[in-house]
């Protein structure tokens, strides 16, 4: 009996040790993301009922400062031939067992999940999915900018990246008209 007993807290110290584990690398996947990113990550949208191909993605992601597998950033799709230059997106982002989710807080609250990824210090590249849709499509982005800590003036991604009439903060400027917001899909082509 005494050894049944002298096993049992052992065992919960290996199973508290595993659930531990994935949190950790949950935090460090955050950490290596952190920063703005640039790529095609395979996206068009509709606008006026006219589809565009995006020419290239930036994406930042900021962590939240109290926890640190969440927090926010921009999401800024860049088109050639559209009515428009580019279009930036607030989002809200989280890993939680190696899946990011990434939430659109403008428009109609696109959700998008990136899962089967490598991600180094200057390479991030995986398949990413919209949810409520059967297909996925491999992107590919290369890191191009780091917070630097050393500076403390630094205040996140640039400002001039907005779309026109909104604020760091995603709401629209006052006397500007609405902005009609593109609806986000995978190119398959």
């Amino acid at each position: 009996m005494k050894k049944f007993t002298s096993l049992v807290p052992m065992l919960l110290i290996a199973m508290m040790a595993l659930s531990l584990t994935s949190c950790d690398k949950d935090d460090m996947i955050s950490y290596s993301l952190e920063g703005t990113w640039r790529g095609d990550m395979k996206q068009r949208s509709t606008f006026n009922g006219k589809t565009y191909n995006v020419s290239y993605t930036e994406l930042f992601f900021e962590t939240d400062v109290f926890r640190t597998a969440t927090g926010h950033g921009k999401w800024i799709d860049f088109y050639s031939g559209a009515p428009y230059d580019y279009f930036a997106s607030n989002i809200k982002w989280k890993v939680r067992d190696r899946v990011i989710y990434i939430e659109f807080l403008n428009g109609d609250k696109t959700q998008l999940e990136i899962r089967n990824y490598d991600l180094t210090d200057n390479y991030f590249w995986g398949k990413v999915w919209i949810q409520g849709s059967d297909s996925e499509l491999e992107f590919s982005l290369r890191h191009v900018d780091s917070p630097n800590w050393n500076d403390y003036e630094w205040k996140g991604y640039h400002h001039y990246y907005l779309a026109p009439g909104y604020t760091m903060e995603g709401e629209q400027k006052p006397n500007k008209a609405p902005i009609a917001e593109p609806v986000r899909s995978l190119n398959n082509d």
